[in-house]
């Protein structure tokens, strides 16, 4: 099942997590590009979610177990008039071959109701560099920029 992810459901209390906060530190161990801290992040998370900016789908078994997850910012872009939805960030237990895709296809249909005329998804240079660049370019996606970052 694929459902929304609100704001009220995780926790901002120190020392405690929710569940898609304990999924999202398998997503730390799938790269080594990205190292989140997460009490930070979900407070950021939160306002965002509030304002309906940025929306969270999680997909879950029937007995509630986390198998995927997608984060999505809604804006407009900033060199064009257009809406854009942003992916964020999008993992996916690999024990739950198939959920990404569905995850992938909730992300485009909520961003098509939501008037987004662009789509822009991520890829992670350590992240399935080939079989990604290969599932993008499939679905009518085409390599704009890279991002090289240097931490000071």
């Amino acid at each position: 099942m694929i459902r929304e992810y609100t704001a009220e459901e995780h926790s901002l209390h120190e020392g405690e997590e929710d569940k898609l906060t304990k999924f999202m530190k398998g997503f730390e161990q799938a790269t080594e590009e990205v190292k989140v801290d997460m009490h930070y992040a979900w407070s950021m998370y939160d306002k965002m979610m509030q304002s309906g900016a940025v929306k969270v789908w999680v997909a879950e078994t029937d007995e509630g177990i986390m198998q995927g997850a997608i984060g999505v910012m809604f804006s407009k872009d900033l060199h064009k008039d257009k809406k854009i939805a942003v992916e964020l960030f999008w993992f996916v237990d690999p024990t739950y071959k198939g959920i990404g895709k569905l995850l992938f296809n909730k992300y485009e249909e909520e961003a098509i109701k939501a008037g987004c005329k662009m789509l822009a998804m991520i890829h992670l240079s350590d992240s399935y560099p080939e079989s990604l660049k290969e599932f993008y370019v499939k679905n009518g996606y085409h390599l704009t920029e890279c991002h090289y970052i240097k931490e000071i």
